[in-house]
């Protein structure tokens, strides 16, 4: 006990060193010009590097002299986030601003407490856009496209085939346009001030769908589920609907996906990828749902559909927002993404420690409302193109 005593007082007294330390400089720097001799990175494997610009929010080192009275530093026109106890006579660490400068000036600007600036040439760089995914990835010609991201500044958009969009509206970190008449399936590219990248997820992919629905006999002999066409995001969809829905209910209305051999072979990438760097997709159009999980699992072939085996299940619960329940509407037709990674439960999540390790031997996929509730309630939910996507590509 005596030792941790010690041990902590020794750790006091450092705290108060360093902050008298910092105290002192501030004093011996106060009236002087802060002066910058060289800017590098904070990794030590790189301090050997000197810098004359970097990207937003990267963590340098400012050395100089005359730094211990900084109280403000300026790049171009965006004000950096400074901690005092970061800052000595000799050098000062901080973070580049992530806000993109309005005013390019290609200069940092040191402020003490009395006004005295002190300036060094150095260029903030802006990262080219960055593609993080679309709402949803089938849309028709025509229709609204939203890509969200980051770094879109002044962007254009180009559908495969170079065919460029027309922009409606955008803002840094989000992009609304209209898909151009005879757009095909592939990656979009988006030009900005700043570079151009090419998204990995592809537009309009079909390539490895298990289900697209546009056939409803694909070894759904029990007639599960319902179809339509009205307001599809690429033709006909199935459609899971009752009145009401509680806790444990089955319901042949609210069950889909089952799909087999005699549909269109054996399931996509079944042995092709790594299974870790696969990820389930489809589309959906949700108007109402409050509660009950969609079980989503993978089965052999059969003629029949169960979800007390013991194959592993995602469930999907958009309602479900941090253990806060509320009615979920999707306002529209969205992208919902499920890693394999995410297929760990049982039929009533008593195991969550389940998982895929192979897909070979699967030839179906279920999907199927039905599980714990603490109401019956309406739902209504359209999905269509269950695909299988790698994230390696």
């Amino acid at each position: 006990m005596k030792n941790i005593f010690k041990l902590s007082l020794i750790i006091a007294a450092v705290s108060l060193l360093f902050t008298a330390c910092d105290k002192c400089d501030a004093t011996k720097d106060r009236g002087k010009t802060p002066v910058v001799e060289y800017v590098r990175l904070c990794n030590p494997a790189t301090a050997d590097s000197l810098l004359v610009k970097a990207y937003m929010g990267t963590r340098i080192a400012i050395i100089g002299e005359n730094l211990g009275d900084v109280q403000h530093i300026w790049f171009n026109d965006q004000e950096a986030n400074l901690n005092p106890n970061y800052v000595t006579s000799n050098s000062i660490i901080v973070d580049v601003p992530s806000v993109i400068p309005e005013k390019v000036t290609d200069t940092m600007k040191l402020v003490t407490s009395r006004d005295i600036a002190g300036k060094y040439k150095f260029s903030v760089q802006v990262p080219a856009p960055l593609l993080k995914n679309m709402r949803c990835e089938f849309v028709p010609d025509g229709g609204t496209a939203v890509i969200n991201g980051d770094y879109f500044i002044e962007p254009k958009v180009y559908f495969p085939g170079n065919q460029e969009a027309e922009i409606t509206s955008y803002t840094k970190t989000s992009i609304s346009c209209t898909v151009p008449d005879g757009a095909q399936a592939g990656n979009i590219t988006i030009t900005s001030l700043y570079g151009t990248t090419r998204s990995s997820f592809h537009f309009r992919d079909k390539s490895n769908v298990i289900q697209d629905f546009e056939s409803t006999s694909y070894g759904n002999s029990w007639s599960l589920g319902d179809f339509g066409t009205e307001g599809g995001c690429s033709g006909q969809y199935l459609w899971l609907h009752a009145e009401s829905n509680g806790a444990w209910n089955w319901q042949n209305s609210l069950m889909g996906g089952y799909w087999a051999p005699d549909g269109a072979g054996n399931i996509p990438l079944s042995t092709a990828k790594d299974i870790s760097n696969l990820e389930l997709k489809f589309e959906a159009n949700v108007s109402t749902w409050s509660d009950v999980p969609m079980l989503i699992w993978f089965r052999p072939y059969e003629d029949a559909i169960s979800p007390d085996t013991d194959d592993p299940q995602a469930h999907w619960k958009p309602w479900n927002n941090n253990g806060e329940k509320s009615t979920y509407t999707s306002d529209g037709w969205i992208t919902v993404t499920i890693p394999m990674s995410d297929f760990i439960y049982n039929k009533d999540e008593t195991s969550n420690s389940l998982s895929l390790t192979d897909l070979s031997g699967y030839t179906n996929i279920n999907m199927m409302l039905f599980g714990a509730a603490d109401a019956a309630t309406p739902v209504d939910i359209k999905i269509d193109n269950l695909r299988i996507v790698s994230t390696d590509e």
